[in-house]
């Protein structure tokens, strides 16, 4: 009786038992199967974003909201004259003509401190230093973006040095073509109607 019923009482507890067990370790195996495929996906992402960014020509440089530069690629280097390594750490106003710096500097304190997270996308052309201290012109696109209640720039930079040296070339001969113009112009309107 009474011992036959515990029997089998214990004999159906641990069926439900062994049940709950495989349901646990099937869903632990399918949990850790998640887990290995966002990690293998998070890693090929990466790597795509490590191939392309340090393969760019241009510059591209993440910073904090401070302008604190937390990554900057090989582009960086080659346009700036700073290495990496120089750069990491340190404030991008080094990036800036010395007398907006301050200004600059400010205004980013200002924005830090004030918790609002702008959302930014633009592209701009302005003028930027390198290391030795000559000024180039420059076309950059900033974003921005917030992750962690945290404010995240990017700036992709690119030195337009010889498309404003082409530009004014062709102002110039656009100039002379317009002088030549007007002088044939005047040399037929006063022959007026002598030249056949």
């Amino acid at each position: 009786g009474r011992l036959s019923d515990l029997g089998q009482r214990l004999r159906q507890e641990l069926r439900e038992k062994q049940l709950m067990e495989e349901e646990l370790k099937l869903h632990r195996d399918n949990l850790e199967e998640l887990v290995n495929n966002k990690t293998r996906e998070l890693q090929e992402s990466q790597a795509r974003f490590k191939a392309i960014a340090e393969n760019s020509p241009d510059a591209i440089i993440i910073t904090d909201a401070l302008g604190i530069v937390l990554y900057c690629n090989r582009g960086t280097e080659k346009i700036f004259g700073y290495s990496q390594e120089e750069l990491l750490g340190q404030s991008s106003i080094v990036f800036l003509p010395p007398q907006i710096r301050e200004t600059e500097l400010s205004k980013r304190v200002q924005y830090a401190q004030s918790g609002e997270h702008l959302s930014i996308s633009a592209t701009l052309e302005s003028i930027m230093v390198r290391k030795d201290g000559t000024e180039f012109p420059v076309e950059f696109s900033l974003y921005s973006w917030e992750m962690n209640n945290r404010s995240f720039f990017a700036t992709i930079l690119r030195d337009i040095t010889e498309r404003k040296r082409a530009e004014e070339e062709l102002r110039h001969a656009y100039e002379a073509l317009q002088r030549s113009r007007d002088f044939f112009e005047n040399v037929f309107n006063a022959a007026g109607d002598g030249i056949y």
